[in-house]
């Protein structure tokens, strides 16, 4: 039932006032999301141009020499693979070196992977399968990471977000 002594919205000075901070702040949260999705996406289509052509390859501290050296001559006859690098345990004592100080490095056995750098020729998902199955031939504890992994799961949270930004403006 309506109520004849009830006030119309921006007729009384107080419900004006509320009524404007609730559009404010709804229109400011809608810039925030749908600017958030933008940044979002266009940050996505960068990072897809330039690290889907980027892999790694970690292999376990255990894996033999034989085993290195048949990954390595199979990197060198695949055609996805356009350069590799290994990278040495000093590079990535480095890289751990602001978390861990060098003494702490030096005096622990960490049990650091062989890692592998790849620059690929194709971003083409069957090469990649390929590539994968055939390192998995070798040791199945040799683990080839592509950046597809990470980035899909970013896209699809960039996705959401545009979704969320268009649903709620």
């Amino acid at each position: 039932m309506l109520n004849r002594n009830s006030a119309i919205p921006l007729k009384d000075s107080n419900q004006d006032t509320i009524l404007i901070i609730i559009i404010s702040l709804m229109i400011c949260s809608i810039l925030v999301i749908e600017s958030s999705a933008l940044f979002l996406s266009k940050l996505g289509n960068q990072w897809h141009h330039s690290v889907s052509d980027i892999a790694t390859i970690e292999a376990p501290k255990s894996t033999t020499t034989r085993t290195l050296n048949e990954l390595k001559k199979l990197l060198d006859k695949s055609y996805l693979i356009k350069d590799y690098k290994e990278i040495s345990i000093e590079d990535m004592k480095h890289a751990l070196s602001p978390w861990m100080n060098d003494t702490t490095l030096d005096n622990t056995d960490l049990p650091l992977p062989h890692l592998f750098t790849l620059s690929l020729r194709s971003d083409d998902p069957i090469e990649r399968d390929k590539l994968k199955f055939a390192i998995k031939a070798l040791d199945d504890k040799i683990k080839l990471e592509t950046q597809q992994n990470w980035l899909n799961v970013a896209f699809e949270r960039a996705k959401s977000l545009t979704f969320m930004a268009w649903f709620i403006g």
